[in-house]
């Protein structure tokens, strides 16, 4: 008896730990199993949310397809209805039961449409002659405007013109005062020479047989000819030119050839050559760097006349001659203005 108790009891233990070791390896499955289950439902769940909501939407589009087409449907009955209303002829009673009423109402619609008509062109050729009057209003209005314009303008150059006069008339007064005032002083030094100074070179250098044998102050010629009329060589006597070329050679009337000249011993002419050469030089000196240095026909006529009476020996007659010949080349040969600019010598 003892024996299979604890035979029984053996059996008990073993079945007992084959229940725990089975379940523990059935454990996990049964857990895969229920986390299994819950996925399903949860898949279950969301599918049908989303079958509820596109059932929703899908009503929503429906109604809203349903007012669309119901409001379309109504909006085209109304029209058609309305397309009736217009279409539908209008018995007039009054013409079918009094013709000739309608017939004199007829024409008086008929004589009131002819005199709107009449009314109608005549407002038409009322406002085509009014635009007419306006556009021609308007083209003298703009031709006096222009006519006016003109005349103003033309004021305006006459203005122009008379200020243009007055600044002539202003500088031919002062050119003939500046010539006024050379010509005194060259009559003064010529006055001045006349008296006791020393009589003048006359035709001291010309050769005996082209003398004229008047009693002249100083013997002039072209430049050209003064081989012929030279007395001695060309080292001793030279042809002296009264204005310097290098001032007027730019000019187009001057032909260095042509020029009158007098025949000068060759200190003389050189002592006179120098005075200006100097001048001109210290002018040049004083100028600023690239300044175009020029100078007044005026001003140089000066320097000119003050070089010839610089030379003792050209000094009284033979200098006033000289003066004479100067002004003469310059405003009457060369046709120059006292305030009118030349090239200063030895100006770049």
């Amino acid at each position: 008896m003892d024996k299979w108790r604890i035979v029984l009891n053996c059996l008990a233990c073993i079945s007992v730990l084959f229940i725990f070791g089975v379940s523990a390896q059935l454990a996990p499955l049964w857990a895969r199993d229920d986390y299994g289950a819950r996925a399903r439902e949860e898949s279950s769940r969301l599918a049908r949310d989303n079958a509820s909501r596109q059932e929703d939407r899908a009503r929503e589009s429906a109604r809203q397809a349903a007012q669309q087409e119901a409001s379309r449907r109504a909006r085209n009955d109304a029209a058609r209805q309305f397309d009736r209303k217009q279409e539908t002829p209008k018995v007039d009673f009054n013409r079918i039961l009094n013709p000739r009423e309608n017939t004199s109402r007829r024409d008086a619609i008929r004589s009131g449409d002819r005199v709107n008509q009449q009314r109608t062109e005549a407002s038409r050729v009322e406002a085509i002659h009014s635009a007419d009057r306006v556009n021609q209003q308007r083209t003298e209005a703009s031709r006096i405007e222009a006519n006016r314009a003109a005349d103003r303008v033309t004021q305006q150059r006459l203005n122009a013109n008379v200020t243009l006069d007055r600044v002539t008339q202003q500088q031919l007064e002062v050119n003939r005062a500046e010539t006024n005032r050379a010509v005194a002083l060259a009559v003064q030094r010529f006055l001045q020479a006349t008296g006791a100074a020393p009589t003048g070179l006359g035709e001291t250098m010309i050769k005996e047989g082209q003398r004229s044998g008047l009693n002249v102050d100083l013997a002039a010629q072209q430049h050209k000819e003064k081989t012929a009329f030279r007395l001695g060589s060309g080292k001793n006597v030279e042809s002296a030119h009264m204005v310097n070329s290098s001032s007027v050679s730019e000019l187009s009337n001057y032909v260095r050839d042509h020029a009158l000249t007098v025949l000068l011993p060759r200190a003389q002419h050189r002592a006179f050559d120098d005075y200006w050469k100097k001048w001109a030089r210290a002018r040049i000196k004083k100028a600023h760097p690239g300044e175009d240095v020029t100078i007044t026909v005026a001003e140089w006529e000066l320097v000119l006349i003050d070089a010839a009476d610089s030379v003792p020996a050209l000094k009284g007659r033979t200098a006033g001659a000289m003066s004479f010949m100067i002004r003469t080349e310059l405003y009457q040969t060369l046709g120059l203005e006292p305030n009118q600019r030349i090239r200063l010598p030895y100006a770049e």
